[in-house]
């Protein structure tokens, strides 16, 4: 009886936590599409490299850099610093230079419920 009303309970944890993760913020809505489109826009200066379309991706790579780099300014001005919308990251946000985030998709955080191999709070 005791492990049953342990298995309900949990039930009960799993159907609030997924209505709290089905009902995302804004901020973090517009943090995934601007993540989407610089991860998307990096995997084709990426494959035009492989391709040996030097000078192309080369283009393309700078273009992705300010997407980054935006994305990078979008989090410390509208996510940064505010503790329920740090939550659902993967990892910790950057809080200075000597902590900033690469130029590629695999350095910037995920949010937790993304399903990128990237995501390092699994998922």
């Amino acid at each position: 009886m005791e492990y049953y009303a342990r298995y309900l309970d949990d039930c009960r944890e799993q159907e609030q936590l997924r209505v709290m993760l089905g009902d995302k913020p804004k901020k973090i809505v517009e943090y995934e599409k601007r993540l989407k489109a610089a991860t998307f826009a990096y995997s084709k200066a990426d494959s035009k490299s492989v391709k040996g379309q030097h000078k192309t991706a080369s283009k393309m790579f700078n273009y992705t850099d300010g997407l980054f780099e935006r994305l990078a300014e979008y989090l410390s001005e509208k996510v940064a610093g505010h503790g329920a919308l740090e939550t659902w990251f993967d990892r910790p946000l950057a809080t200075g230079v000597e902590d900033s985030f690469g130029l590629n998709p695999d350095s910037f955080p995920q949010i937790i419920t993304s399903r990128s191999l990237n995501n390092k709070g699994g998922g």
